[in-house]
């Protein structure tokens, strides 16, 4: 419950050319003005000009002056001051919707007063923490610049807290709501159109409004402070005026007078009678007091009165809840339980005609309204100001909440003066944040264009055109990611873009994981690869594929006769990629495409021609000789003869051979082709996770590679062939002598009878079969 944000104020320097040579800077210390005049500086008369001005102390001093305004003009000029919605209390009041026991209707309260009469003090005791509002001191005290809001305090929560703290118990709503406290600066110091600035509008937004006073009853000097505070309110419009009341229902929430640092110990029933009781007209000035009451009780919705007592505080220490005796804790105890009585009761703000519930989704934008209707010195919540005010608002409360969905990619992001510089899929994201936001921004400002001719009469082209010049085109130039910065910083982030190595088989491991997981373009994977983030961006058209795997290895042709060829190669299967996340960032598309096609089969290798026996059919013998010395005697004759007048004798013999070559020399069969391999599979998409996002498989045919020739049966021939020769061998009688009757024998060798017959058949081998082909891949 600490570091609370401010509504700072503003000087307005936009002053005429010719008054820039006449700026005089004031300052007040210990009750003394000091003047320079700048004309010395030769500020140029016919452009705007920033001029920095540095105002300092003696060194000597003991740093206990205060200074209380810088004047950049001849006079006080009071409409150059300006209520500023700082990005810090925007930012605190839009975190509220992302927690959902807040995200509801809100409880504020206002505290005013005077300055130094203990508000700050008494904000942060009723807060449950003593230092809530302890922001500075000086010689006056602690003081507050501007308004204090609160860290958020959930109902619940500071019940219990401020009740540990005082020893009261103090009973909370139901529901653990959002309350904030608001300490406005002290009044009656710089003025009424600042006292107007700071004060009024958290009355708008406000269940209660607490006015703290100081020291014993002066029922007279409370009423006109109050009456102070009250003037401020009439600049506020709500609702048309009608003289006979002040206001004809009640136009703000409880109002709590605490009279703080309280003499004496007057109960509180009898503060709140001395106070609100009408006074006779007899009485001076009873008239005006009688009006204020008045006042009091038609514009508020009920009104308390307590007193705390002065407290003594030891030297050195600081106010806590241990000084506080029973009094005080009783009326922080009273105030506290009348903030939780009202808790539950919405605060309803009329805003363009149109009342609204004030909570956590409109909280920063109808405040916003009410704090630059304030700028103008009149809030007037009724016309087409607070309209067309209120859709600037609203515009502003929805780029500003865009700009949280840029937090998780600051890491990613560089900002290069003139836009961001992010890597490529992050750039692409913010980009598509931007464009969504300003599209919605369109769209708001053609219904408020329609919205503000039909119920107002008025054409806003010129007020929407001055709003994109000064808003919205320095909100997209200033968000937009102009380039890639080249690199990733953070690296629990993984932009797709960044991720070669890992997508193309390159990195130690294919598995990462990281936060957020950002992905746009065509990107190019070769290996299976599983990523894992808690969100995901999915850029519209982003896509994967994988790379060209190619064709298998071929079957090898068959290097030996009548040899088979060796089968292709199956195609290798596609990478796969596996995605996990949780939850989509905004902008993100819903779908990511994933092109898959894996590698073709080799082709089968191709058969050998069958073999050729024809060579090694033996020879046959070429002569009768040859026969009778190789072949096989299958025949003999044997004859005799007498010769030489009977006296001799002589054989004749014949011995028959063949020869027979049974040889088979058919043809070699023809080697079979190798078969084709198949098609390898496409990769696959798979998403997991309760992101929502879905995976597009366009997963592609791959073919089987083609089957191997079959090679052509060699000629060849069933050899049968038969060789025939005779051997003969005779004796000659040789007849001579006396009458020839003697006997001289001699012996004859002779071979003949060579023949040849031939049987023989053909038969080639046969022709060796084609191989299959591969199967293709098909989805």
């Amino acid at each position: 419950l600490r570091s609370p944000c401010k509504f700072l104020l503003w000087m307005d320097q936009a002053q005429p050319a010719s008054d820039a040579l006449k700026k005089v800077l004031k300052k007040t210390l210990a009750l003394q003005v000091l003047q320079g005049d700048l004309s010395s500086l030769g500020v140029p008369s016919d452009t705007p000009t920033d001029i920095k001005v540095k105002v300092c102390t003696d060194a000597d001093t003991r740093h206990l002056g205060s200074v209380w305004e810088v004047n950049f003009s001849s006079s006080n000029e009071s409409n150059a001051i300006g209520g500023l919605f700082e990005d810090v209390a925007r930012e605190r009041l839009r975190q509220l919707s992302d927690v959902p026991d807040l995200n509801t209707q809100l409880s504020l309260v206002s505290i005013v007063g005077n300055r130094g009469v203990g508000k700050s003090t008494v904000a942060s005791l009723l807060s449950g923490n003593s230092s809530m509002f302890v922001v500075g001191s000086g010689s006056i005290g602690t003081t507050t610049t501007g308004a204090d809001m609160s860290m958020v305090i959930p109902a619940v929560d500071w019940a219990d807290t401020l009740s540990g703290q005082i020893g009261i118990t103090i009973t909370p709503p139901a529901q653990n709501l959002p309350m904030f406290l608001i300490d406005s600066e002290g009044m009656g110091v710089r003025g009424a159109t600042f006292d107007f600035i700071t004060t009024s509008p958290p009355a708008i937004i406000a269940k209660m409004v607490i006015w703290i006073g100081t020291e014993n009853l002066q029922t007279a000097k409370i009423l006109l402070d109050i009456d102070q505070y009250l003037r401020g309110l009439d600049n506020i419009v709500m609702e048309e005026n009608k003289k006979e009341v002040f206001c004809s229902t009640p136009s703000y929430g409880h109002f709590i007078v605490v009279i703080n640092k309280m003499m004496g110990n007057t109960p509180d029933d009898l503060l709140q009678r001395e106070l609100m009781e009408p006074e006779p007209d007899y009485i001076e000035g009873s008239t005006e007091r009688n009006e204020i009451r008045k006042k009091l009780q038609e514009c508020f919705d009920g009104l308390t009165v307590h007193g705390l007592p002065t407290l003594t505080v030891p030297p050195g220490e600081n106010v806590d809840y241990p000084i506080l005796d029973g009094r005080f804790k009783d009326g922080l105890g009273k105030i506290a339980q009348s903030v939780m009585q009202r808790a539950e009761t919405p605060r309803i703000v009329t805003v363009a005609g149109m009342s609204r519930e004030l909570n956590a989704s409109n909280a920063e934008v109808i405040i916003g309204t009410v704090i630059e209707e304030a700028n103008k010195g009149q809030i007037d919540l009724t016309g087409f100001d607070s309209f067309w005010t209120y859709v600037k608002q609203d515009i502003i409360a929805r780029l500003g909440a865009v700009e949280k969905d840029f937090k998780p990619i600051s890491g990613n992001c560089e900002d290069s003066g003139s836009g961001y510089r992010c890597s490529m899929c992050v750039c692409s994201y913010r980009n598509s944040i931007v464009d969504g936001a300003l599209a919605q921004v369109s769209q708001l400002l053609e219904l408020a264009r329609s919205q503000a001719l039909s119920i107002y009469g008025v054409n806003v082209d010129a007020e929407i055109n001055a709003f994109y010049e000064e808003t919205l085109a320095p909100w997209e130039a200033h968000n937009t990611c102009t380039g890639d910065n080249g690199s990733v910083r953070d690296t629990s982030i993984c932009d797709i873009s960044e991720m070669f190595t890992t997508l193309n088989g390159r990195s130690r491991s294919s598995d990462v994981s990281c936060s957020l997981l950002f992905i746009c373009g065509d990107s190019i994977i070769s290996s299976s690869t599983t990523i894992i983030a808690d969100g995901v961006y999915v850029a519209d058209g982003a896509s994967f594929h994988n790379t060209d795997i190619g064709k298998a290895e071929d079957g090898s042709n068959a290097s030996t006769p009548g040899g088979d060829g060796g089968d292709g190669a199956p195609g290798v299967v596609a990478p796969s990629l596996s995605l996990t996340a949780n939850y989509k960032l905004p902008a993100s598309a819903g779908s990511v495409i994933f092109t898959s096609k894996g590698g073709s089969g080799g082709n089968g290798g191709n058969g050998q021609n069958g073999e050729d026996n024809t060579g090694d059919i033996p020879a046959g013998p070429a002569t009768a000789q040859e026969v009778t010395e190789t072949g096989v005697e299958y025949d003999y004759t044997h004859t005799t003869d007498k010769h030489c007048g009977g006296h001799c004798h002589t054989d004749d013999e014949y011995w028959y051979f063949k020869v027979e070559i049974l040889f088979d020399a058919c043809g070699g069969s023809g080697g079979s082709g190798g078969n084709g391999g198949a098609g390898g599979a496409a990769g696959l998409l798979t998403i997991s996770g309760s992101s929502g996002l879905t995976a597009n498989n366009n997963r592609l045919e791959s073919a089987g590679g083609t089957g191997g020739s079959g090679a052509t049966g060699a000629s060849g021939v069933n050899v049968a062939q038969t060789y025939l020769g005779w051997h003969r061998h005779w004796e000659d009688a040789g007849c001579h002598g006396f009458g020839g009757l003697s006997c001289g024998p001699s012996y004859h060798d002779d071979w003949g009878g060579y023949s040849y017959t031939n049987a023989d058949t053909n038969c080639p081998g046969q022709s060796g079969g084609s191989g299959d082909p591969g199967t293709n891949w098909k989805p």
